[in-house]
């Protein structure tokens, strides 16, 4: 069977013939470069999302964290080291005996609206509205964020957020490090 007819693995001979004749170079296929770039470039576009930042009010002043974590557009309830406030209206003061109870009931009632009003806009099967963030002024005791955290639980928000101003892990540990007398 030497008569040098091409037989069994014939396609491969030639393509290694055809490889020669042409000096041994290969080609790059172009078209599938792009598509696959265009494919990269339209899933990169979907999946960066919009960075939102919550302005802080001059009247808290927010503890630093560095968690990356993006806030939602969810209501915000901003406590201060005299009042509370929801969507910058002040809800109840801190002097005022209500904020001594577990649950505030200002606060409660006025999230509670909130959450009934939404409720009828967007439908009831809507989880999303049951997610509020809380600004709290780092002098705040958490004896009282707990209190609000309580309240927003007992009006129904079941996801909420605390707030905090990012920063590097090490600029949080460089001032802990020298109140402590530690060097790093």
């Amino acid at each position: 069977m030497s008569d040098g007819s091409i037989t069994g693995g014939g396609a491969s001979l030639l393509a290694v013939q055809r490889k020669q004749a042409r000096g041994g170079a290969t080609r790059l296929n172009l078209v599938s470069l792009m598509d696959i770039f265009t494919i990269l470039v339209f899933f990169l576009m979907l999946n960066t999302g919009e960075v939102e930042v919550l302005q802080p009010d001059e009247k808290v002043a927010l503890p630093k964290s560095f968690a990356k974590l993006r806030p939602d557009n969810s209501p915000v309830i901003k406590v201060s080291s005299d009042a509370i406030y929801f969507k910058e209206q002040q809800v109840v003061s801190l002097d005022d005996p209500a904020t001594r109870k577990a649950t505030i009931a200002p606060l409660y009632l006025v999230l509670e609206e909130q959450l009934q009003s939404l409720k009828k806009s967007a439908g009831q099967g809507n989880k999303s509205l049951q997610s509020i963030s809380i600004m709290g002024d780092a002098s705040v005791d958490y004896s009282l964020l707990k209190k609000v955290l309580n309240t927003c639980a007992q009006a129904g928000y079941r996801d909420v957020a605390l707030a905090v101003e990012y920063s590097t892990r090490a600029a949080i540990e460089q001032p802990l490090a020298s109140n402590t007398g530690v060097r790093s």
